[in-house]
Formats: C-alpha cells, structure tokens, sequence
C-alpha cells in the first residue's frame, strides 16, 4: 500500500510559515517608521509652534510626554485663533495700504484723483483687492482641503492594508497550524496502519509455521503408524504360528505390559513430573515427544527435539510469551526449568 511522505509537506508549511512571519515583521517595521517619522513630524511642529506660542503649548524637556496641557487646551485654542483672525486682517489691512501706497505713491510723474480714505476711487480699489485676495485665499482653501482629504484617504488605505496583512498573516499561522495537525494525524494513521499490517505477517508466518509443525506431526505419526503396522503384522505372523494354548498365553502377557507401561506413565505423570500452583492437566506424549499443559488460562505445548532438548513452544493465548521462552529456553534440556519459567511468567 501506498504511504503519504509528509515530511515533504512539512518542508513547504515551514518555508510558508517563514514568509509569514517575515512579512509580517516588515509591514511591522514599515508601520513603525511611519509612526516614528509622523511622531517626529507632529513633536517637530509642536515645538515650533510652543516656542512661538509659549502660552498655548508648553513642552518639558525633563518630561517628554507631558506635551500638550489638556486642560487648557480648548481655551488657548480658542484664544490662538482669534490671534490668527486679528493677524489675517492685519495683515490685509497692511497690503491693503502697501497697495495703495504704491499706486498713490509713484514715480511722482502722476497723481490719482483721491482725496481721502473714503474716497470712493480708494474704496473701489481696496474692494476690488479684497475680491481678489478672497478668491485667492478660497482657492488655496479648496487646494488644501484637497490635499488634506488625499493624505485622509492614503491614510485610510494605508491603515487598512496593514489591518489586512496582519489578518491574513494570522489566518495564515491558523491554517499552517491546521495542516500541521492533519499530517500529524496522517502519520498516526498511518504508523497505525504498518503496525497492522506488520501483525498481519506476523500473524500469517505463524500459521504457515503452525502448519508445517502440524505437517511435521502429521507425517511422523504416519511413519510411526507404517513402523507399529509392520510390527503388527509381524506380531501377527508370530503369534499365527505359535500353537493355540502358547497363541493364548502370549497375548494375555501382551496385553498385561500393555496395562503396565500405561500405569507405569501414569506413575511417572503425577509422581515424577515438577508441581506448580498455577500448572494443570500436565501430560506427555511419548510418541510425538510432546509436553501438554495448561498455565493459568493459557495451553502450552512443548516440542522436544530427537535429544529432548527444547524445540518449539506454542501457546496460543499468548504469543509474546511464547517468543519470551523461545527466546530464553530454546535447546534446553531440563524441561522441569521450562516449565518453571513459563509458570513464573504468566
């Protein structure tokens, strides 16, 4: 079966995740200057103005938050623009005579028909100044409004993209984190998924090896079936040439050493063979040199080799304590050990 590599995928959430932040550190850093350079800007204009204006800002050097007094504020403002209002009409008043000092006052080569301040040749004139400066006044209003409606609104976009790049620099983080969750859940699957796999050969290779253990048995108990079949029929020959009477005796002796030897096992079974609390139902089969038993709620069965040494180890209930013995007690000898490790480790 085909397996995800995430770890490739890792690799682009992490360079993602490395733009992200860098990204995010420089529209920081840029929204930082122009905060730092709009401070400097406002700091540089209100101590201008402070040293003008004394009685309107005053600035401490010792203290440097402390700019602007608050509560004074509003009424120095007021009184401040009143100043500008009497400076502006001053300063019209001002151009006003310039302008009428210098058409009245010339090369002396001519004189203008005025009489007086009221005259009305002087009063058409300093109305027609007054439109003019009004008109010009008004337009370099509109200008600035513009300008300063231009500057609001780059301001506005301004501020507005930095809003949009930190949440999408956020929705970004979120989403990596995301991703990053389901490949860790890919790879629990899948680590899962090789872990069953892996007890799914575990588990045929020990039916094939159960099987040709089964085989191995099947084919000795044939042969040992052929082996008792030849020397049956050879018992058979012997006893059918012995007269009646000795036919008699020899089968009633044969049958006497057969209830001896099964007494006799039955004998060394419960006699002979170790005892253990949690061992039941311990029998030997002689013939495919086997060692039955049951240890707690598992049935054990050892397979000796031609020297009786450990062979094979079974138990079905448990396989990892079959590999444990296989793997402590495989060629031992003294099958009373085998039985005494088994029965501790259960």
């Amino acid at each position: 079966m085909d397996y995800i590599n995430t770890q490739t995928y890792r690799a682009d959430l992490t360079a993602l995740s490395r733009t992200s932040n860098e990204l995010a550190s420089a529209n920081l850093g840029e929204q930082a200057n122009r905060y730092g350079e709009l401070n400097a800007d406002i700091r540089q204009s209100l101590q201008l103005l402070a040293q003008d204006h004394p009685d309107v800002l005053s600035i401490d050097r010792e203290q440097p938050g402390t700019i602007v007094d608050f509560e004074q504020l509003g009424t120095r403002i007021r009184e401040f623009n009143d100043i500008i209002s009497s400076l502006r009409m001053l300063y019209l008043e001002q151009e006003s005579l310039d302008n009428f000092l210098r058409y009245t006052i010339s090369s002396g080569s001519r004189e203008l028909p005025v009489t007086s301040v009221d005259d009305p040749v002087l009063m058409a004139l300093e109305q027609e100044v007054q439109q003019l400066e009004q008109g010009t006044v008004e337009a370099s209003q509109r200008e600035l409004a513009a300008i300063k409606d231009e500057i609001s609104a780059q301001g506005t976009r301004l501020f507005s993209d930095d809003c949009t790049i930190k949440e999408l620099c956020v929705q970004t983080g979120e989403t990596i984190e995301e991703c990053q969750a389901l490949l860790d859940e890919i790879d629990e699957v899948q680590e899962t998924r090789r872990a069953s796999e892996a007890r799914q050969r575990q588990d045929r290779e020990d039916t094939v090896t159960k099987t040709y253990d089964v085989w191995q048995d099947v084919s000795k108990l044939q042969e040992r079936s052929a082996a008792l079949d030849s020397d049956i029929a050879s018992v058979q020959a012997t006893l059918s040439s012995l007269p009646p009477a000795q036919r008699k005796n020899a089968e009633s002796a044969g049958r006497t050493r057969t209830e001896a030897m099964s007494a006799l096992q039955q004998f060394l079974e419960k006699n002979l063979l170790p005892d253990f609390a949690n061992v039941h139902d311990l029998s030997v089969d002689y013939a495919l040199r086997r060692v039955h038993f049951t240890c707690g709620d598992n049935h054990v069965s050892l397979t000796l080799d031609e020297s009786c040494a450990l062979q094979t180890v079974h138990i079905p209930e448990d396989e990892s304590l079959a590999m444990k013995v296989r793997e402590a007690m495989l060629g031992q000898t003294n099958i009373y050990r085998v039985i005494h490790y088994i029965a501790m480790h259960v």
